[in-house]
């Protein structure tokens, strides 16, 4: 039986599949997010409960008040964060691979604004 071994010297890359559709995951679901808040602020439906967001919003409008600090935190911290723990996971110097925290962090943040779609949904019909 043949085993195929990755030899030391090959240098591990940066990005591999797992932990793109990892990043992509999570992308989605903040686009998600994204939108459906933006239509719930625009309708006067929701309001932005987050002070650091208000503020944003206040200061540039809902629709960039909203993107500007999901494109920071998006690429400075879900991203950067996913490529260290991705490089230190590689090193084996640590168990944890981002996948692990994206998946998660994906689900929360496509469901944080869809509670109200789901209850809009239900009084449009006449309740539960």
């Amino acid at each position: 039986m043949r085993h195929s071994v990755r030899s030391d010297t090959t240098p591990p890359s940066l990005l591999d599949w797992e932990l793109a559709v990892a990043l992509l995951t999570y992308a989605a679901a903040s686009v998600a997010d994204y939108l459906l808040t933006l239509a719930g602020l625009l309708g006067r439906e929701v309001r932005e409960l987050n002070p650091l967001l208000q503020a944003y919003i206040d200061h540039l409008g809902a629709p960039w008040g909203l993107f500007v600090p999901k494109v920071i935190l998006g690429l400075a911290v879900v991203g950067a964060a996913s490529l260290y723990l991705h490089a230190m996971h590689r090193q084996r110097r640590t168990r944890i691979r981002p996948q692990h925290l994206l998946y998660p962090g994906a689900l929360f943040t496509a469901l944080a604004p869809a509670h109200w779609v789901a209850l809009k949904f239900l009084m449009t019909r006449g309740g539960p």
